[in-house]
């Protein structure tokens, strides 16, 4: 599944056509994140086994966990859902394994601090080192998803709860601190019945030491 470009990058193409914009010359390149990303030229990174794709646009989508400006509803326009796996600029050695069936994405080439998921994929990290904080999930969703609702299944039952705001917390340092051995918990994040967008799963699995997150979108 391929990014969606970005209403703002049509309207831009459209004043570049036109001549109502004039743009520098571009010196290395930088992306965007619609899958149309520079850096993608054959030598992308890879993250476990899930080959990578290096996009600053990225951080913008997680101005809560990263303390940042909130971006204008423009400037969001045509960002697809993303899950993603915050840090430090050390989560690269703290993740055990990454694999799914697309791309990934991350901020930064080395020293990254998130790990961006669009498609179907699974993310390995060490259950000690997400119980002492220092591992985060977030999962951004478009406008269309607010009024929507999250269904939380647990060990301990089931609840609900609405979706209130495009950067959602996922509890996963609770959920690290269960004292269940192996179980599992499974969220799944529905548009309002009106709206034509999917639900969005995400399903955390505790396998002893270690936290097995698969996205489903």
């Amino acid at each position: 599944m391929a990014r969606p470009l970005r209403i703002r990058d049509l309207l831009l193409g459209v004043a570049l056509v036109t001549g109502l914009v004039a743009v520098p010359p571009v010196v290395g390149g930088s992306g965007g994140f619609n899958g149309e990303n520079s850096f993608d030229r054959g030598d992308n990174p890879v993250v476990g086994s899930l080959p990578c794709m290096v996009d600053p646009d990225l951080l913008d989508l997680f101005w809560v966990p990263f303390h940042s400006p909130k971006p204008s509803s423009f400037d969001l326009l045509g960002y697809p859902a993303t899950l993603g796996v915050i840090g430090t600029p050390e989560l690269e050695y703290e993740l055990v394994d990454a694999f799914g069936a697309g791309n990934g994405y991350i901020d930064r080439r080395t020293g990254w601090a998130c790990l961006g998921l669009v498609e179907s994929a699974v993310v390995v990290l060490d259950r000690p080192t997400v119980a002492d904080g220092s591992t985060d999930l977030w999962h951004f969703l478009p406008e269309g998803y607010l009024g929507g609702n999250i269904h939380v299944v647990s060990p301990y039952g089931e609840v609900d709860q609405p979706i209130i705001a495009q950067n959602v917390p996922i509890p996963l340092i609770a959920y690290a601190n269960y004292p269940e051995f192996i179980g599992q918990v499974t969220l799944t994040m529905s548009p309002p019945p009106e709206s034509s967008l999917e639900a969005k799963v995400i399903q955390v699995d505790l396998q002893g030491a270690q936290l097995l997150i698969s996205y489903r979108p």
